[in-house]
């Protein structure tokens, strides 16, 4: 490189930009400003001057940033970048293209840099003084592999230092070993200066090789970084900063290899295609995957042999920096279809071979196929969870048509994402799914196909979400932000953000629990909202909160949450390998008997915990897979358990996306891209490893100790937004601080809108559809259809038999209640006294006690039972759970534990509190109360969001039962608006029930004969007209019980038996109209009573007074069958709200 010169001292040159109006050589790339760069041809030293134009992402030749009309000359191999993802090499090829732009305008043909690190000029391998570091001093060598403007690879590799020839690629008989950090490499190295997939040695013909994998940080021989060279055994080789002796054992695993590989004929071998035409081999219907993508040939033992097919987008290996033509690859190995990623370990899933399906008979023979898990009634087996046995039956018609017929299934069959109840006659093109599995009609051929198992290809598109805005009650708060990204199958993507950035709001937008304000979630290339009810069992979600039972064993938890969730003709037996299986992939067999518990009670550890609500989802085999904070709470070592497992997940066939915070090195290498969010915007979606802390630091690439440092740590990827943060934090007034925070967020915003990694993982990767979208808004919501409510009442009520029969302790207090209450009444009512007046006094406030126990038996079992399992109601409630089935479980379960507590209650105060009525029409009273006060519970549960706020309110239900209840102020004597309120007291109905029960034969004629009154008789006596003590009715001069009649009065009266002011005031309190009775006390005098009846017929008869002074007596009675009746009629009410409540607060898409 030469010293700098002036913008005069460069002479005529061509500008390089994007502006087709403005540049002499055009390269169409967004990083690529409008007037970019200079270049000059230097004739003498067969370079080029380049001189940058104020670009927006800069001019770089080597790590060396060119200012604005800063000039420098560039040497023939030098490579020079425009922005930091594409560029040029100076050679003679650019020469005579700048030539040709003298006379017209041309294109320039940018390809990708070589791979970091590797720059033109002098660079020493890493040396770091705790490192083992490349031996050697020469200069590396610059990797000359090269890109065309198409990407396809110019296959011009750099010789082994000594050799005089190009080392040639290794060819499709070759065995290798890989070597890398992760651990599905045959050789681990476990340091962070080595990549994922950093190199492969290779057995071709007697003769080893070296490959390097595109490794970030280099793979050095002799000194000098290569990136294919021959090596002999023995000598040895460094992967970043550590040397690799090429011992013994290394080269014994490549021999047994090549041992291995028979001689087969390779007409013989198997050949597939990949692509997105419907008539490969394995269809893959993704944007960035060209028709006809690439040809892989199985060799003979079980690796590949692969060949692109001239993509548009290329076909790499193992890393998106490593673009290749063909080669070898085993079940380790990754290819890129783009940036689509293809684990070689799916290949037997795709192609049917390990999934069991098969055809045992085609079109052929019979022109109606049936579909399902059965392999004695099915003409095509598939083996999938989510599949019933006799699933769906298609027939072949006409032209080309086809018709479909679901049989019942679970899980339903789908024509375009809709749910057919009905035959329905569709074309070729028509999209048909058996639950979740895709099939494609084949009328040529004769046969139904499997396309990819289940694939899920999720799209965020233009994502928006508004909240209520607390500063503004009417308003409306943007949370999210125009958010696009795509995630393909086998990718594992993590959320990642400052504290109240959005990455839960955004999940959950994504899965189906919020639905967007304005864009679109898109699976499959079908909005998710508009059709959930076909994506419903595909999609698995674990909350941050747990959604499992603490109370329950590890394999009580899944066998129920298979019950639920799989067909209803999924045997035992299969439900129980089901378990077996995800339990040894989750390496948590040992849990399997084990209860679970959380923090209270003792169980697994907070690991096992984490693998246990995973396997909950992965009952169902869920394609897409999503996480909220899976590693929160969790040491390190558990941490990095979860993560691997999570990267053999998404290596299956499964898209997961995850949120989390602050993750390690080794648990952030293991994701394939991250996404940044950043109050809301995308700031970054892109490889997680380098790649994004290398975009948050773009002068990284002027130092490699710098480079190196930042790379050890990925929280360094948001330390630049954290500064901008504190810097706009620091600005004063309130106003200016919002308007600086927002400006350095669109800075980020916009960095990342003008990289390359926005047009390769958004721009790219979107389907025209969604490209062409610019307002979106969220659309309907499918009607979801579920099936089974008596099923899955039958399991709801299982489970939470099982759950408090478990809970020994809490069930144990529960039941312990009912005889406190029954010993504590009994000894404060029962007394000593046989006198039944006595009795008549203390019996209704005993039983109103009972009544109003039992009114708090109900709440208190179900204040708690919804709020406290609403992570595992909501979850469940996305998948297949109904609402009615739910809610009468929950009346099964704690309505058979009221029973039990009203009569341990009952029983217990029966015989010491002497009550006369019906022993069972009490205790009938008191289980409807009960259960009334349970539903009283359920609701409250179900719109409260924390267990402490429903037992905090649980008195707040109860006051009200006990003051209007009627036992402290009489019904009839309240206000005619606290009548009203009375009225919807189940404790008032309760009451009335069993005092009705218990004195129903106690009426006014009853009291006067246990108090002795022989009557009360009508006339003018100490305190004037009315009713007195004597014989109701009598002639006058008659004589009966020692009292003489007379006309004007009364002769001689007679006191009562008994000294009770009840008895003193009878015949005052019949003249008054006062209550007499408990019932009459409560609930106002009984118009209806005979001696009432008498004594008005008395009035109006001997005294000759008109009718309208009759004292109106009124009563709020209703009688015994009307209390039952209406206490049902309250139960069913409670039900019903209890239902409206939780619908109230459903989360359920459709």
């Amino acid at each position: 490189m030469d010293h700098p010169q002036s913008s005069e001292e460069q002479g005529e040159g061509v500008v390089v930009g994007s502006d087709p109006d403005r540049a002499d050589v055009l390269a169409d790339v967004p990083t690529v400003s409008g007037e970019h760069l200079r270049l000059a041809p230097c004739p003498d030293s067969g370079g080029v001057r380049v001189e940058d134009l104020g670009s927006t992402n800069g001019s770089w030749l080597g790590p060396h940033r060119l200012a604005p009309g800063e000039v420098h000359e560039a040497q023939p191999g030098d490579f020079i970048r425009l922005g930091r993802k594409w560029g040029v090499r100076v050679d003679d090829a650019l020469l005579e293209l700048l030539e040709q732009a003298r006379w017209g305008q041309v294109v320039l043909p940018l390809v990708r840099p070589p791979a970091p690190g590797a720059h033109t000029t002098a660079l020493a391998p890493p040396t770091r003084p705790e490192r083992q570091t490349a031996p050697g001093t020469l200069a590396p060598a610059e990797p000359s592999g090269e890109y065309g403007a198409d990407d396809t690879r110019i296959t011009r590799l750099p010789a082994m230092p000594g050799d005089a020839a190009e080392t040639p690629a290794p060819g499709p008989e070759a065995v290798h070993v890989s070597l890398g950090f992760s651990p599905e490499n045959d050789y681990v190295i476990s340091n962070p200066t080595v990549s994922r997939r950093h190199a492969r040695l290779y057995l071709e013909g007697g003769r080893y090789l070296l490959e390097d994998q595109r490794s970030t940080n280099g793979t050095w021989v002799a000194g000098e970084r290569v990136e294919r060279a021959r090596i002999a055994p023995g000598s040895a080789f460094t992967l970043g900063s550590v040397q690799v002796v090429f011992d013994a054992s290394l080269e014994s695993m490549l021999r047994e290899r090549a041992d291995r590989r028979s001689g087969t004929d390779r007409a013989d071998r198997q050949k597939i295609r990949i692509g997105r035409d419907r008539g490969n081999e394995i269809v893959v219907d993704a944007e960035i995957v060209s028709g006809q993508h690439v040809e892989l040939e199985r060799l003979p033992d079980g690796s590949w042999f692969f060949r692109d097919l001239g993509s548009t987008n290329g076909t790499f290996l193992n890393t998106r920096r490593n673009r290749i033509e063909q080669g070898v690859v085993s079940g380790e190995d990754v290819l890129f279809l783009g940036s689509y990623r293809l684990p070689i370990g799916r290949l037997p899933d795709l192609l049917g071979e390990r999934s069991g399906s098969q055809a045992r008979e085609g079109w052929s023979t019979r022109g109606v196929l049936v579909l399902g898990r059965d392999p004695e009634r099915c003409d095509i087996v598939l083996d999938d969870v989510q599949i019933s046995r006799e699933h769906a039956r298609i027939a072949r018609l006409d032209e080309g048509r086809f018709r479909i017929e679901d049989l019942g299934s679970a899980n339903g069959t789908f024509v375009d994402g809709v749910r057919i109840d009905a035959p329905v006659e569709v074309g070729i093109d028509a999209r048909v799914a058996l639950a979740s599995l895709v099939v494609r009609l084949d009328a040529e051929a004769g046969v139904v196909r499997r396309q990819y198992r289940g694939d899920m290809l999720l799209q965020a598109e233009r994502v928006c979400v508004d909240v209520p805005d607390r500063q503004d009650p009417d308003g409306r708060k943007r949370i999210l932000h125009d958010i696009s990204f795509t995630a393909y199958p086998t990718e594992f993507v993590g959320l990642m953000g400052p504290s109240g950035a959005g990455k839960t709001t955004l999940m959950l937008a994504l899965n189906g629990y919020v639905p967007p304000s304005a864009g679109r979630s898109v699976v499959n290339g079908m909005d998710l909202y508009e059709h959930y009810d076909a994506f419903r069992g595909n999609i698995g979600y674990v909350p941050q909160d747990d959604i499992v039972f603490p109370q329950l064993t590890v394999h009580e938890s899944l066998y129920y949450t298979a019950r639920l969730r799989l067909p209803a003709d999924t045997s035992p037996e299969e439900i129980e390998s089901r378990i077996d299986r995800i339990l040894q992939t989750l390496e948590i067999r040992e849990t399997r008997d084990v209860r679970i518990g959380d923090a209270v009670r003792r169980g697994i550890s907070g690991g096992q915990r984490k693998r246990v609500n995973l396997a909950q989802e992965l009952i169902t085999e869920p394609s897409l897979l999503l996480l909220d904070e899976p590693t929160s709470g969790l040491a390190s070592e558990d941490t990095i358990n979860v993560m691997r497992l999570l990267r053999r997940l998404a290596d299956s066939g499964k898209t997961v996306l995850l949120t989390i915070h602050q993750p390690s090195l080794d648990a952030y290498r293991m994701m394939d891209n991250v996404l940044f969010l950043l109050q809301g915007r995308l700031v970054y979606y892109g490889p997680a490893w380098p790649d994004s802390i290398l975009h948050f630091h773009p002068e990284a690439a002027d130092d490699q100790h710098v480079r190196e440092e930042l790379l050890l740590d990925p929280g360094n990827a948001l330390k630049p937004i954290s500064a901008d943060q504190r810097k706009a934090l620091e600005v004063a007034p309130e106003d200016a601080r919002k308007k600086a925070l927002r400006e350095a967020v669109d800075r980020r915003r916009q960095e990342y809108q003008n990289s390359e990694y926005y047009r390769e993982f958004v721009y790219e990767r979107a389907s025209s559809e969604v490209r062409a979208n610019v307002d979106v808004h969220a659309g309907s919501k499918q009607k979801t259809t579920r099936r089974g409510m008596l099923r899955q009442l039958a399991i709801l009520t299982s489970r939470n038999t099982r759950i408090k029969l478990q809970d020994r302790l809490n069930l144990a207090i529960l039941l312990v209640q009912a005889p406190i209450i029954a010993l504590v009444l009994a000894f404060v009512f029962s007394g000593t006294s046989d006198d039944p007046l006595q009795q008549l006094e203390r019996g209704p406030a005993a039983l109103f006690l009972l009544v109003a126990s039992a009114v708090w038996f109900g709440c208190s079992n179900a204040a708690r039972e919804i709020v406290g399992e609403q992570a595992i109601y909501r979850r469940e409630r996305m998948v297949n759970l109904m609402i009615p089935s739910y809610v009468l479980s929950k009346y099964a379960v704690l309505g058979a534990l009221c029973i039990v507590q009203c009569l341990i209650l009952l029983g217990i105060a029966w015989f010491p509190l002497a009550f006369d009525g019906s022993f069972a029409l009490h205790l009938v009273i008191l289980v409807l109360v009960s259960w009334a006060g349970l539903g009283m519970g359920l609701t409250l549960s179900a719109f409260v969001s924390s267990g402490e706020a429903a037992v905090a309110l649980v008195p707040l239900l109860l006051i009200p039962q006990i003051i209007l209840g009627g036992i402290i102020m009489p019904i009839h004597e309240l206000s005619p608006p606290m009548k009203v309120l009375s009225s919807a007291m189940v404790a008032r109905w309760g009451l009335e029930g069993v005092l009705t029960a218990e004195y129903v034969d106690d009426d006014l004629d009853a009291l006067r004969q246990e108090c002795g009154i022989p009557g009360c008789a009508w006339g003018i006596g100490p305190t004037g007209l009315g009713y007195h003590p004597g014989e109701l009715g009598r002639e006058e001069g008659t004589t009966t019980g020692g009292v003489t009649a007379t006309r004007g009065g009364l002769v001689e009266p007679s006191a009562p038996d008994r000294n009770d002011p009840i008895c003193h005031g009878f015949c005052a309190g019949l003249q008054r109209s006062r209550a007499l009775t408990p019932l009459e006390r409560s609930f106002g005098p009984d118009p209806d009573d005979p001696l009432r009846v008498a004594a008005h017929e008395d009035i109006v008869v001997r005294a000759g007074l008109p009718h309208e002074l009759v004292r109106a007596h009124r009563n709020e009675r209703v009688g015994l069958t009307g209390s039952l009746l209406i206490l049902v009629l309250m139960n069913l009410f409670l039900a019903g709200l209890v239902c409206a409540a939780l619908k109230y607060r459903d989360v359920e898409v459709g």
